[in-house]
């Protein structure tokens, strides 16, 4: 009965960081879309940024996740 009670409460964190990875990702994605809507140099240069930004994010997530 303690281990289901432990997975269940380790479960919970999981979700979390998941939903937010997914909110997370859907604005990167509307502030790309809102770039290129501008011009293609600024959609480049937030292209970019958002991917300078996003290496270490998801590295750090997948060492925490795995």
């Amino acid at each position: 009965d303690d281990l289901v009670t432990g997975v269940q409460t380790c479960a919970l964190p999981i979700y979390l960081i998941i939903l937010g990875d997914v909110l997370h990702n859907f604005v990167d994605g509307l502030a790309i879309g809102a770039a290129f809507a501008d011009g293609y140099e600024s959609g480049l240069a937030i292209s970019i940024a958002v991917l300078c930004h996003e290496l270490p994010h998801e590295l750090g997530k997948r060492l925490v996740l795995d």
